[in-house]
């Protein structure tokens, strides 16, 4: 059977309610047709009420009657009630009351699907519903008031299932109309169909009486409850534009809906229970051993059913465990239906082997299993890749997952081959995992991890924990997956930010903090860190953690303990394209080293603390003081010119002629920083007001200032960290290191939180770089530990 119709007719199911109910009382209309003998519909238009199915195993058994939709409503409750964990409540009444009548409405089947354009085609959608819902208001038995969900169930089959050659193109979809779907079809100035007492209808689904066709016996219920889901506002996750499945049978709105040809269609996946808040997510954002999931439908012992992990501000992983080792359909379908000509029903294997179990209403309608994963091809654990960007650009349109190479909700296949959503023709050896197998799980000994093949989802997996964007190392690793045959999992989590041979520890008295810098150095064939600290070291290393003057000690040079935070800058006098010497402001003092000797050059005393600088420019050396005022050295030591301010200009620094910018406005000035695209833009960091601004000096115009920064512990770097051409903005809080753009959001693969002990924070300015020379930056960050 392909199913290649139930993607393209469920296009129209888009999202409607804005707050989901906690309960939904369902209107159910009868409606049939003018009779008539169209060889282009299924049926004569009418009902089949006088037919009377003999086979006990038949799937959705005539006589379609009033106690046939009953059962029907009592299907998709228990789904519901199963699948949500009890939170999300069905019940409705079935019109007429009579047992087997039935609204008659004024034209035949074919005239409410044309097979026409597609404005003709949904214009005879929406007609039936409005001619349905008038027909049971001039009847005067309805009280639509009672009801927040109007299902259209009319006579015939629905046009949902490819068989083939279609020879009854004006069957009627089924579907979910929404009050979009209705505008469109009826003009922006309607506002629903008037039933009275001040209630209009402007949505319902349309659902035909059976899915039965061709020799196919299909469920009613899978249909209905993915209907039913998009009246609850889920997102469709197949692609309409290429007729393939998004997430295959892992999920209500997808392939999952037909699930054992529909009888136990699929429970919504992660992503979905999570957008109706069935679930509540436990965020995993530290490193962890043995960490523990619950099955979907076991029992409540308090382990989490649903994990997300963060990939940056738009991405996340959920992973969910689902499906049950100890119960596999189809392998059993494949036992019963050995050597028989006539294939066995679904209903047939559920009753054999299920009997006692399962629960069948006096229609014959399959009401209930005890679990609805028992359709889904296996069991372990399942790893969604969600992309929050791809559903804000394409929610509103229904098609979240219409790109298969940019979906919103991925499931990340654990058998190393990104199958679902392929089209692969019988004999492909591969034909039927397009849809999801069971080696698409994530569990211990699955067959895929063979040859070599690590029980692991990393950086460097197939698939990978990469970010979907700039494909960048999200550095998450879950590994260790267990067994699937208890009711929880479990795995390791670990988020590792460090490349050899870091971290470094600067510090024997772990009390002193660090700012740092880096750069080329004259003679050296590796970028050198520099790194200074307030007890008064100052510290140079290679990214193979190498001294500078003495290979064997990172320690540079040791001097009297700074009574603040010093500061560093790096200069090249003879202008060759590499430092020869580093400047450190700190305390009260200025020091220059030469890079070659490692020896002071000169040190100059200032007679108040530094606050500012040192800031290099072609004019020499700027430092500003708490005494309100700036000193400028030229490269030998020599002070060309000082300046002092009124009391509160605390903030200087000087423009590209070399005369001093003031900032009398600030407080608590810590770093001035140029942006190097423009010589004309200063950003500023001030701890006090805990935000950061970025003014053009020429005018002295406040360009943007940020109140939402959380709380930067250090000056803020400027490097262009998505090489985009503008530079971004990068500053440590406790937790990690933050980079945003020049509008204030948070750049892609941001924050990075290195893994750190429970009483350590990072402190001061992060440095940026390309340490090791593979084209992309790296970050070093010091921490309160040393």
């Amino acid at each position: 059977m392909k199913l290649k119709h139930i993607v393209l007719l469920l296009l129209f199911s888009l999202s409607l309610v804005n707050a989901q109910p906690e309960s939904i009382t369902i209107c159910a209309l009868r409606v049939d047709f003018t009779e008539d003998q169209n060889t282009l519909t299924t049926g004569n238009g009418l009902f089949m009420i006088d037919t009377l199915t003999q086979d006990n195993f038949a799937i959705d058994p005539a006589p379609h009657n009033r106690l046939y939709f009953e059962d029907q409503i009592r299907a998709v409750a228990h789904y519901f009630e199963n699948v949500s964990g009890g939170k999300q409540e069905i019940s409705g009444t079935v019109f007429p009351l009579a047992a087997d009548s039935a609204y008659h409405l004024p034209h035949p089947m074919g005239w409410y699907n044309p097979n026409g354009t597609e404005e003709q085609n949904n214009l005879g959608l929406a007609r039936l519903l409005s001619d349905a819902v008038e027909a049971a208001k001039n009847s005067g038995d309805v009280d639509f008031s009672d009801f927040n969900l109007v299902v259209v169930f009319h006579a015939g089959v629905g046009k949902d299932v490819d068989v083939g050659y279609d020879e009854t193109p004006q069957d009627i979809p089924s579907l979910f109309i929404t009050p979009a779907f209705l505008k469109d079809a009826f003009g922006n100035d309607f506002d629903g169909i008037d039933v009275g007492q001040n209630k209009k209808i402007n949505s319902g689904i349309i659902l035909p009486e059976t899915e039965n066709q061709d020799g196919l016996s299909l469920a009613l219920t899978g249909m209905f409850a993915a209907n039913i889901g998009s009246a609850l506002g889920l997102y469709d996750l197949f692609s309409p534009s290429k007729q393939r499945t998004g997430i295959g049978r892992f999920g209500l709105m997808d392939m999952g809906l037909m699930n054992m040809n529909g009888l136990i269609p699929s429970p919504p996946g992660a992503f979905s229970r999570h957008q109706l808040h069935w679930d509540e997510v436990h965020t995993l954002d530290r490193p962890q051993t043995d960490v523990r999931i619950r099955r979907l439908g076991a029992e409540d012992d308090g382990t989490p059913s649903l994990i997300q992990i963060p990939i940056n501000e738009d991405e996340y992983f959920l992973i969910e465990y689902r499906g049950d080792s100890a119960v596999n359909l189809d392998s059993l379908y494949g036992l019963l239906a050995n050597g028989r000509s006539q294939l066995p029903t679904y209903l047939e294997l559920l009753e054999i082997h299920f009997h006692d179990q399962i629960e069948r209403g006096q229609s014959g309608v399959l009401i209930s299993v005890p679990d609805y994963d028992w359709g889904i091809p296996g069991a372990g654990l399942l790893i969604w890749h969600i992309d929050e960007r791809v559903i804000a650009e394409k929610g509103t349109g229904g098609s979240i997952n219409d790109d298969p190479l940019r979906r919103a909700v991925d499931i990340e296949e654990a058998d190393r081959s990104q199958d679902i959503g392929q089209k692969y023709p019988f004999p492909d050896s591969r034909s039927g995992i397009e849809f999801g197998w069971f080696a698409d799980f994530w569990y211990k000994n699955n067959p895929a991890y063979q040859n070599g093949v690590l029980n692991e989802f990393s950086d460097s997996s197939s698939p990978n924990t990469r970010s979907n964007y700039s494909r960048s190392a999200s550095h998450i690793t879950i590994s260790d997956f267990s067994d699937n045959t208890a009711a929880t999992m479990s795995f390791d989590f670990s988020r590792g930010w460090q490349e050899a041979p870091f971290p470094v520890s600067l510090f024997e008295d772990k009390t002193s903090s660090a700012v740092l810098t880096a750069g080329a150095v004259d003679g050296q064939t590796q970028p050198f860190l520099f790194a200074a600290g307030n007890n008064g070291g100052i510290y140079a290393m290679d990214s193979r953690s190498k001294g500078l003057i003495d290979s064997t000690s990172v320690l540079f040079y040791q001097g009297a303990a700074f009574d603040n935070h010093p500061s560093l800058a790096l200069a090249d006098f003879d202008q060759n394209g590499k430092y020869d010497h580093l400047f450190v402001a700190g305390g009260d003092s200025l020091l220059a080293f030469d890079l070659q000797s490692g020896m002071p050059v000169f040190k100059y005393g200032f007679t108040s603390p530094v606050v500012s600088g040192p800031v290099l420019s072609s004019a020499g050396v700027a430092v500003g003081c708490a005494n309100d005022s700036l000193y400028l050295f030229n490269f030998a030591g020599e002070i060309t010119g000082s300046y002092e301010q009124e009391t509160g200009a605390t903030a200087l620094l000087l423009d590209a002629g070399g005369a001093p910018v003031i900032f009398d406005a600030l407080t608590s000035f810590a770093a001035l920083l140029p942006l190097f695209e423009s010589e004309t833009n200063l950003l500023v960091y001030e701890p006090g007001a805990q935000n950061i601004k970025i003014y053009d000096y020429s005018n002295m115009a406040l360009q943007i200032s940020w109140t939402a920064v959380l709380q930067p512990v250090g000056p803020p770097a400027v490097v262009d960290v998505d090489a985009n051409g503008v530079y971004d903005i990068i500053f440590n809080q406790q937790d990690g290191i933050y980079a945003y753009n020049r509008s204030g959001f948070l750049l892609n693969g941001f924050p990075l939180r290195p893994v750190l002990s429970d009483d350590e924070h990072l402190i001061g300015s992060p440095l940026i770089l390309d340490a090791d020379g593979d084209g992309n930056p790296d970050y070093i960050a010091a921490t309160d530990k040393g």
